[in-house]
């Protein structure tokens, strides 16, 4: 006789489950990714910054002092004025323009020394580079004033320290 075989399958509630998690993993991966490319377009305020480093050393190296403005870092004029100091955006200072940053400022913070800041407006990053006269030479060190939430846009060796402590 014949016997009727029963076919083998998944039933509706399994695979329903299996694209549930699917879906739970896609929207993880997706939210990582975002937060990732975020990061790598910030990385191009720290690297044009190498260029601002450079122009305070023979600024300081030439004059004996830091300069006191964007005329005397070599950058292109100022739009406006902030804490103090210059600041312009970040496509008429670099040249080019962001992903994250808008906004450059160059706060001075005297007597200790200045800070030039890059900003974003969303979300709210503020880098800050802090340059200091120390042992005969300039010295600088990033900050994002130990803000977690701007923690996950900036390296490693930015994530410690406060804008408004220059004993380092």
């Amino acid at each position: 006789m014949y016997r009727r075989r029963r076919l083998q399958g998944f039933s509706l509630v399994e695979l329903m489950i299996v694209l549930a998690i699917i879906g739970v993993l896609v929207t993880l991966a997706t939210i990582g990714y975002a937060h990732m490319i975020r990061r790598a377009e910030s990385m191009d305020g720290y690297t044009q910054f190498g260029a601002v480093k450079t122009r305070v050393a023979e600024f300081y190296a030439s004059s004996g002092v830091l300069p006191a403005n964007f005329s005397e870092l070599g950058l292109p004029g100022k739009s406006g004025e902030a804490y103090g100091g210059d600041t312009g955006s970040y496509e008429d200072v670099f040249g080019m323009e962001s992903g994250v940053w808008t906004r450059v400022e160059y706060q001075p913070k005297l007597p200790d020394g200045y800070i030039f800041v890059l900003r974003s407006s969303a979300p709210d990053i503020g880098l800050h580079f802090q340059i200091k006269v120390a042992s005969g030479g300039v010295r600088v060190r990033c900050i994002v004033n130990e803000r977690a939430e701007r923690m996950l846009y900036v390296p490693a060796q930015c994530r410690a320290g406060n804008a408004g402590d220059w004993d380092w």
